[in-house]
């Protein structure tokens, strides 16, 4: 885990990137979402669940240099083919609103997994925790679009997109990775940035520890203002 403060990124001479090979078919996340959503992916066997829409790829501006990556969709985000438009996407969008950006213009989002992870009937649940065979069949798409779009800062939302995108064991503690800037090998152009996931707020809303998330989350959007304002 290689954690950096924003003054040693940016005396780190940077290289470009490598480009993943493993699919070449495909250039703009466009492509992507317009190839999946109506041929599907049969990567791994959340493609395959019965009543199940596609998988679901991005919103926002595909031509934006910073993007938003969460965990996975749900249920309102497989029904219309975009990702965080159920609440936890409400909740972003008025955080990043309040925080002065138009997250439609600013940002593209995703998640590390593009299908929904449905509960199975009965549990009492809508969604469950991606797997690692999961990550690992999206790997490719992700990979590939970070390498095409080469964004100046990637925002991950939640402990299971920092563990993705970042190759950290499960062991790892959001405590830990939460609110620290960071680099990877495979893009050394790209800044990473690891906040709260807005579900994590609604789930302990009416809880002590949401009025501490919430602060954490505000002077969080503050923080990534400045270290996108230092990056120009």
């Amino acid at each position: 885990m290689k954690h950096m403060t924003l003054s040693m990124l940016n005396s780190q001479r940077f290289s470009k990137p490598h480009c993943n090979p493993s699919i070449t078919s495909l250039g703009t996340i466009q492509e992507y979402h317009n190839v999946l959503r109506k041929h599907g992916c049969t990567g791994c066997e959340l493609g395959c669940q019965p009543d199940f829409y596609g998988p679901v790829v991005y919103r926002g501006n595909p031509e934006a240099k910073k993007i938003i990556i969460g965990e996975a969709p749900g249920l309102h985000e497989d029904k219309k083919g975009k990702p965080f438009v159920g609440p936890a996407g409400k909740l972003l969008d008025t955080l990043f609103t309040q925080a002065g950006w138009n997250i439609e213009k600013d940002w593209l989002i995703t998640n590390c997994v593009f299908c929904r992870p449905k509960a199975p009937q009965g549990s009492g649940r809508q969604n469950l925790t991606p797997q690692s065979k999961h990550h690992q069949a999206c790997r490719p798409y992700i990979s590939q679009i970070l390498s095409n779009m080469k964004p100046e800062i990637v925002v991950l939302l939640g402990k299971t997109a920092a563990q993705s995108i970042m190759e950290w064991p499960v062991s790892t503690r959001m405590s830990d990775i939460v609110g620290k800037i960071y680099i990877k090998e495979e893009w050394l152009d790209t800044i990473f940035y690891v906040m709260y996931h807005p579900a994590a707020l609604l789930h302990n809303k009416g809880q002590v520890q949401h009025t501490t998330m919430n602060e954490a989350m505000n002077k969080h959007l503050l923080d990534l203002r400045q270290i996108i304002k230092e990056l120009r």
